[in-house]
Protein backbone atom coordinates (compact mmCIF):
# COMPACT_ATOMS: atom_id res chain seq x y z
CA UNK A 1 0.00 0.00 0.00
CA UNK A 2 1.76 3.33 -1.17
CA UNK A 3 0.61 7.01 -0.59
CA UNK A 4 -2.32 7.29 -2.12
CA UNK A 5 -3.67 3.68 -2.50
CA UNK A 6 -6.85 3.40 -2.02
CA UNK A 7 -7.52 -0.39 -0.95
CA UNK A 8 -10.78 -0.63 -1.51
CA UNK A 9 -9.87 -0.68 -5.50
CA UNK A 10 -9.61 -3.88 -7.11
CA UNK A 11 -5.76 -3.76 -6.37
CA UNK A 12 -6.32 -2.97 -2.64
CA UNK A 13 -8.63 -5.86 -2.85
CA UNK A 14 -6.14 -8.24 -4.10
CA UNK A 15 -3.22 -7.10 -1.27
CA UNK A 16 -6.00 -7.91 1.66
CA UNK A 17 -6.63 -11.17 0.32
CA UNK A 18 -3.05 -11.77 -0.50
CA UNK A 19 -2.43 -10.87 3.40
CA UNK A 20 -4.90 -13.17 4.43
CA UNK A 21 -3.22 -15.84 2.19
CA UNK A 22 0.11 -15.46 4.19
CA UNK A 23 -1.67 -16.25 7.80
CA UNK A 24 -1.31 -19.62 8.32
CA UNK A 25 -3.56 -19.48 11.09
CA UNK A 26 -6.98 -19.85 10.33
CA UNK A 27 -7.81 -17.40 13.11
CA UNK A 28 -6.11 -14.51 12.02
CA UNK A 29 -6.82 -15.35 8.33
CA UNK A 30 -10.56 -15.37 9.35
CA UNK A 31 -9.73 -12.00 10.77
CA UNK A 32 -8.53 -10.38 7.39
CA UNK A 33 -11.24 -12.16 5.58
CA UNK A 34 -13.78 -10.15 7.71
CA UNK A 35 -11.67 -6.56 7.98
CA UNK A 36 -11.98 -7.32 4.05
CA UNK A 37 -15.32 -7.33 4.02
CA UNK A 38 -16.02 -4.22 6.02
CA UNK A 39 -13.64 -2.26 4.21
CA UNK A 40 -15.40 -3.52 1.15
CA UNK A 41 -19.19 -2.08 2.77
CA UNK A 42 -17.39 0.83 3.12
CA UNK A 43 -15.21 1.32 6.61
CA UNK A 44 -11.88 2.08 7.07
CA UNK A 45 -9.38 -0.20 8.28
CA UNK A 46 -8.21 1.34 11.46
CA UNK A 47 -11.92 0.64 12.64
CA UNK A 48 -11.82 -2.99 11.06
CA UNK A 49 -8.89 -3.97 13.89
CA UNK A 50 -10.30 -2.30 16.43
CA UNK A 51 -13.18 -4.22 16.41
CA UNK A 52 -11.77 -7.84 15.94
CA UNK A 53 -9.16 -7.05 18.47
CA UNK A 54 -6.62 -9.76 17.30
CA UNK A 55 -3.84 -7.14 16.76
CA UNK A 56 -2.70 -4.68 19.12
CA UNK A 57 -3.87 -1.19 20.01
CA UNK A 58 -1.16 0.30 18.84
CA UNK A 59 -1.49 -0.77 15.64
CA UNK A 60 -4.99 0.18 14.86
CA UNK A 61 -4.31 3.88 16.95
CA UNK A 62 -1.14 3.88 14.45
CA UNK A 63 -3.35 2.81 11.23
CA UNK A 64 -5.89 5.80 11.62
CA UNK A 65 -3.16 8.22 11.69
CA UNK A 66 -1.89 6.81 8.62
CA UNK A 67 -5.45 6.94 7.22
CA UNK A 68 -5.81 10.29 8.31
CA UNK A 69 -2.71 12.11 7.31
CA UNK A 70 -2.51 9.75 3.54
CA UNK A 71 0.88 8.06 5.01
CA UNK A 72 -0.15 4.33 5.79
CA UNK A 73 2.54 2.64 3.96
CA UNK A 74 5.23 4.73 6.40
CA UNK A 75 3.00 4.75 9.21
CA UNK A 76 2.96 0.47 8.77
CA UNK A 77 6.97 0.53 8.17
CA UNK A 78 7.54 2.51 11.79
CA UNK A 79 4.94 0.18 13.47
CA UNK A 80 6.95 -2.97 11.52
CA UNK A 81 10.11 -1.72 12.95
CA UNK A 82 8.62 -1.14 16.44
CA UNK A 83 7.45 -4.54 16.40
CA UNK A 84 10.57 -6.24 14.84
CA UNK A 85 12.27 -4.37 17.76
CA UNK A 86 10.52 -5.84 20.25
CA UNK A 87 10.54 -9.39 18.87
CA UNK A 88 14.07 -8.86 19.29
CA UNK A 89 14.19 -7.55 22.70
CA UNK A 90 11.69 -10.67 23.81
CA UNK A 91 14.45 -12.96 21.96
CA UNK A 92 17.42 -11.99 23.87
CA UNK A 93 15.47 -11.90 27.29
CA UNK A 94 14.49 -15.43 26.62
CA UNK A 95 18.32 -16.36 25.44
CA UNK A 96 19.41 -14.92 28.98
CA UNK A 97 17.19 -17.02 30.23
CA UNK A 98 17.75 -20.70 28.47
CA UNK A 99 21.31 -20.24 28.58
CA UNK A 100 21.58 -20.97 32.75
CA UNK A 101 18.70 -23.41 32.10
CA UNK A 102 20.75 -25.42 30.11
CA UNK A 103 23.98 -25.31 31.94
CA UNK A 104 21.40 -26.34 35.02
CA UNK A 105 20.31 -29.42 32.81
CA UNK A 106 23.96 -30.47 31.79
CA UNK A 107 25.46 -30.11 35.21
CA UNK A 108 22.33 -31.83 36.61
CA UNK A 109 22.99 -34.87 33.99
CA UNK A 110 26.93 -34.70 34.50
CA UNK A 111 26.02 -35.35 38.49
CA UNK A 112 23.57 -38.11 37.94
CA UNK A 113 25.90 -40.00 35.54
CA UNK A 114 28.97 -40.19 38.25
CA UNK A 115 27.08 -41.31 40.80
CA UNK A 116 25.02 -43.91 38.74
CA UNK A 117 28.02 -44.41 36.38
CA UNK A 118 26.33 -46.87 33.62
CA UNK A 119 27.42 -46.86 30.01
CA UNK A 120 23.98 -45.57 29.20
CA UNK A 121 24.16 -42.59 30.89
CA UNK A 122 27.79 -41.98 30.15
CA UNK A 123 26.68 -42.22 26.28
CA UNK A 124 23.49 -39.82 26.82
CA UNK A 125 26.09 -37.28 28.84
CA UNK A 126 28.40 -37.26 25.78
CA UNK A 127 25.50 -36.34 23.24
CA UNK A 128 24.35 -33.70 25.29
CA UNK A 129 27.97 -32.43 25.37
CA UNK A 130 28.50 -32.41 21.63
CA UNK A 131 25.18 -30.79 21.42
CA UNK A 132 25.56 -27.96 23.94
CA UNK A 133 28.72 -27.21 22.52
CA UNK A 134 27.86 -27.46 18.99
CA UNK A 135 25.01 -25.39 18.96
CA UNK A 136 27.10 -23.16 21.15
CA UNK A 137 29.41 -22.91 18.83
CA UNK A 138 26.95 -22.48 16.20
CA UNK A 139 25.83 -19.29 18.22
CA UNK A 140 29.25 -18.01 18.49
CA UNK A 141 29.54 -17.68 14.36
Amino acid sequence: MNVGADYTDEVGKASLVTVQQMYHNQFLAGIVQRSRDAIIRGQNLADTLRVNGAFMPLLATMTAVGEETGNIDEVMREVSDFHKSQLSALIRTLSAWATPAIVIAVGSIVVDSIVVDSIVVDSIVGYVYIAFFLTLFSVAR
